[in-house]
């Protein structure tokens, strides 16, 4: 990536950046949930991580649920088909957000009920 500061970005170099993360930010959405602090918030999340693809994260002491479902306007080539007519949240999401390297957009991880109960465990927060 070029050391240029990603507002002076031209849409092209903007395009290529995208094409090269994958299109990432189309490939799921996230929910902020509630701070799951008793035995039933704890069963909500382990419900959430039952689903397929479903996957919860904590990110600055906030609690999210993502969801891996890609866009249906994603195009083989990793543009948006609908891109003149594309939601709010996806013409305000910017490269400074880029999800490129997503561990950093994540304090903490959950892809499945075991990694939730270890990090219960370790907070000392065993319920069941």
């Amino acid at each position: 990536m070029p050391e240029k500061k990603f507002d002076k970005l031209s849409e092209k170099e903007l395009t290529k950046m995208c094409l090269e993360c994958g299109s990432k930010c189309c490939r799921y959405y996230a929910l902020e949930i509630d701070l799951p602090d008793c035995p039933e918030e704890y069963e909500k999340v382990r419900w959430y991580l039952v689903h397929e693809d479903s996957w919860v994260f904590i990110d600055d002491d906030k609690w999210y649920l993502l969801i891996n479902n890609k866009c249906k306007y994603l195009a083989e080539n990793g543009l948006c088909k609908y891109y003149e007519r594309r939601p709010a949240i996806c013409r305000e999401h910017n490269q400074k957000d880029c999800e490129s390297d997503s561990s950093l957009f994540y304090d903490e991880l959950f892809k499945n009920v075991e990694e939730f109960e270890k990090y219960l465990e370790e907070h000392g927060e065993k319920y069941w």
